[in-house]
């Protein structure tokens, strides 16, 4: 009852067990800043509200979804160690010397690697960011993107649509005319 969630496994069909953490995660979460900059409430109320809406959408599995920040992270990887590299050429070829220490070479390369790192989590940090403010804005609101950019959302529908979105019970009663007052969580 209290130990149990309402979900079960797929697998066994058996209660799946809460973690301590559903509250936590429920409450503070990365998609409440972006509730926070678009509604300008609470970072607690808006981390509430945004794990609601994607609840309500049945979208956990995609708001839980880390895809996007692990690629990035990848990525980030490699701009780093080609940062790095980058730091050795300019070292070893160039003859500009980064520090005066006994081994040049190599913190020229840490030197290059740490500057790849933070320049490219910066900027990763804020496409990561976007990504999250399209799903929050989209599981808010899709009629209005359909409503205003309607090639862009029927770029997205088709898209996205095979995998989870057009195959809700929501989004074809909000096509057939219903109101969309009645599909966001209070």
């Amino acid at each position: 009852s209290d130990c149990v969630s309402e979900a079960s496994s797929p697998m066994t069909n058996l209660p799946v067990p809460k973690s301590p953490f559903d509250g936590i995660i429920r409450y503070y979460n990365d998609y409440g800043f972006t509730y926070v900059g678009i509604y300008r409430e609470g970072f607690k109320t808006s981390s509430r509200k945004a794990t609601d809406v994607f609840k309500a959408r049945e979208w956990v599995g995609v708001s839980s979804d880390n895809l996007v920040p692990h690629v990035l992270a990848l990525i980030s990887v490699f701009i780093t160690l080609g940062s790095g590299c980058f730091g050795l050429v300019v070292e070893e070829f160039d003859g500009y010397s980064f520090t005066n220490f006994q081994k040049p070479t190599s913190t020229a390369f840490f030197i290059g690697c740490w500057i790849g790192f933070v320049i490219s989590r910066i900027l990763f940090k804020l496409v990561g960011s976007a990504v999250n403010t399209v799903l929050v804005c989209f599981s808010l609101a899709p009629w209005t993107f359909k409503v205003n950019h309607p090639v862009l959302s029927h770029e997205m529908r088709s898209s996205w649509g095979g995998t989870w979105l057009d195959e809700h019970e929501w989004l074809h009663n909000l096509e057939n005319g219903e109101a969309a007052q009645n599909y966001i969580p209070r």
